[in-house]
């Protein structure tokens, strides 16, 4: 595992970019069907970036095949590339789908701890041709030894069966879970370690 840099933008874009393609909590961000998906998408991870280099920090993989952005819930920096990040991101999506987002977003952190000294894993990728292969845990052990060793607990949410299943086998226990009021068949699980 290695720090990402500036330089690596692209990388770590196209990384989260493959392995959210079907993510279903994303899906309900961005319409599978819509024709603007893939530039979406992409607008999308490049603000998850931006947001990880100011207020956290962002991880590859040593065979540049994964990466994890944790961010740090006590800062809330601003930077001119994330903003311009964020309102390109919003701009692309529209009010409609931005108000899903941020409802959505809002009832998953208020499940997260009042304090701030806590990780928080918001996004952990691997290439799909790449999974299964151990990338998840070289991205993800170092914070896990690093919560035991700081007694800080970690927080993260999931919308897939398989990473609940990961990440229980990691140690984290399901603590909330969260459905749209809508008929969306999506349920964001909360977990924490």
């Amino acid at each position: 595992m290695k720090p990402a840099h500036r330089q690596d933008k692209q990388r770590v874009v196209e990384i989260l970019t493959q392995a959210f393609e079907k993510d279903p909590q994303i899906n309900r961000i961005i319409n599978p069907t819509d024709a603007q998906r893939n530039r979406r998408l992409s607008l999308l991870m490049e603000y998850a970036f931006e947001e990880g280099m100011l207020n956290g920090s962002i991880y590859l993989s040593d065979n540049n095949r994964g990466v994890a952005i944790w961010l740090d819930p006590s800062k809330h920096n601003i930077s001119l590339a994330l903003l311009y990040a964020k309102l390109r991101f919003a701009w692309s999506m529209g009010v409609r789908r931005i108000f899903k987002t941020l409802v959505m977003q809002k009832n998953v952190y208020k499940k997260h701890p009042q304090h701030k000294n806590y990780f928080y894993l918001w996004f952990l990728a691997v290439k799909p041709e790449a999974q299964g292969k151990g990338i998840s845990s070289e991205l993800l052990n170092p914070y896990i030894e690093k919560s035991f060793s700081t007694q800080r607990p970690i927080y993260l949410e999931t919308s897939t069966i398989p990473n609940v299943k990961i990440y229980t086998h990691k140690g984290f226990q399901v603590f909330s879970e969260w459905k749209p009021k809508d008929k969306s068949q999506l349920t964001v699980w909360c977990l924490r370690r």
